[in-house]
């Protein structure tokens, strides 16, 4: 399904059904053993976005120099809070889960479940920075360290290299594998050389 699609008439159901493509094949590959991938994705036209996810993405946009995070994630913290939220649960279960940073969906288990995607279709402006990146950045850099590169004048693969180097440096026990990617927009026909 990676392909540069210009138009999409259903996002949502786009990536509902990519992700559950997704899903069915890497339980094929993998068989009985365990495993999976956390998975976002995009689709940028020339004035909105339009995401999804499966797992422990975490998916914003740099404007005006600051960072506006989009998606939650689907860990059991994020999730527990959204039940009391919505009176599912009580507060103090949501306390008793916060802790809990477990995966509560992600491609390639079973029982795969409801993906994350957007309420509404995010407006873009000329010159917005789309960031997507794991946890192995997102639980390793505070937001304000990730903001901080962001706002360089750097061209986004620079930028990108500089957050992996940063998040590397740092001296955690563990880590997780760390991705991030960087999509600037540009909502005018303009040359795309340099802009990831």
């Amino acid at each position: 399904r990676y392909e540069p699609y210009h138009v999409l008439h259903d996002p949502v159901y786009f990536f509902r059904t990519a992700f559950y493509e997704a899903n069915k094949r890497i339980q094929a590959t993998i068989g009985e053993r365990r495993g999976g991938a956390s998975v976002g994705a995009v689709f940028l036209n020339r004035t909105h976005l339009f995401y999804a996810l499966a797992g422990d993405i975490r998916i914003a946009l740099l404007r005006n120099e600051e960072l506006i995070p989009l998606s939650r994630g689907q860990t059991l913290d994020i999730l527990a809070v959204e039940a009391w939220e919505s009176g599912k649960i009580s507060r103090q279960d949501a306390l008793f889960c916060m802790d809990e940073k477990r995966l509560w969906n992600y491609l390639g288990m079973d029982g795969f479940r409801e993906i994350e995607t957007c309420a509404q279709p995010v407006r873009l402006k000329e010159g917005d920075l789309v960031f997507l990146a794991s946890k192995g950045i997102t639980e390793v850099l505070s937001w304000s360290e990730i903001e901080d590169i962001l706002v360089l004048p750097l061209f986004p693969r620079e930028q990108a290299q500089r957050i992996v180097r940063a998040a590397d440096a740092k001296k955690e026990a563990e880590k997780e594998n760390g991705s991030v990617i960087l999509l600037r927009v540009r909502t005018e026909d303009t040359d795309a050389k340099n802009q990831f």
